[in-house]
């Protein structure tokens, strides 16, 4: 098994996914804060693409309608889409 075979295992698109606790962490500080005040703790989103030999996963947040690309280690599946 390839480390691209292992992360198509685990993130599919159409999963309900958050961010790490890290990376939200790093998201809430002061110079990351946007003005609308996000709470990148409770945030949510939808796989929509998976980049590249695997790194990058496009995510729609609930609510918004722009795309934020984000590495594959700052994410984490919460519910499995439409799997088979």
């Amino acid at each position: 098994m390839t480390l691209a075979t292992d992360i198509a295992d685990v993130v599919r698109v159409g999963d309900r996914v958050r961010l790490t606790v890290a990376v939200s962490k790093t998201m809430m500080k002061n110079r990351h804060r946007p003005r609308y005040g996000v709470d990148w703790h409770a945030r949510r989103g939808t796989v929509t693409n998976i980049g590249e030999y695997n790194r990058s996963v496009t995510v729609r947040w609930d609510g918004l309608r722009a795309l934020d690309i984000w590495p594959l280690k700052a994410i984490k599946v919460v519910g499995h889409g439409n799997r088979q």
